[in-house]
């Protein structure tokens, strides 16, 4: 946001568990897909994950320029079109925490691709 009306936060009005289908070829995702929104931040982006328990964090690049991204789609939807498929991770069970780094120090956030076990 610029600011100029007094707001701030992120560009859109995403929560987490929110639920939304996305496509942007550019970045690997050419059909449309959907998936759950893990966590939002103003300097980050938006962090997914897609039914196979896959994540991905998107900027806030394509919100920003529809010009720069013309492939870039992501919108609400229900949340019964999210259906976790069978024998994906659940991220969220007691046996362990799911861990991402890089929201710190580096510039791009990184997710580690399985889970840290709690002794």
């Amino acid at each position: 946001m610029c600011g100029s009306c007094g707001a701030s936060g992120p560009i859109a009005s995403y929560i987490e568990n929110d639920v939304v289908q996305i496509s942007w070829p550019e970045e690997g995702i050419p059909e449309p897909r959907y998936a759950k929104v893990l966590e939002v931040r103003e300097d980050w982006g938006l962090q997914i994950k897609f039914s196979d328990s896959s994540v991905k964090w998107i900027s806030w690049d394509p919100f920003i320029c529809v010009k720069t991204y013309p492939d870039f789609s992501i919108g609400l939807v229900s949340p019964d079109k999210f259906v976790e498929k069978a024998g994906a991770k659940d991220l969220s069970s007691d046996d362990g925490i799911y861990v991402t780094i890089g929201q710190g120090w580096l510039k791009q956030p990184c997710v580690l691709p399985q889970k840290i076990v709690q002794l």
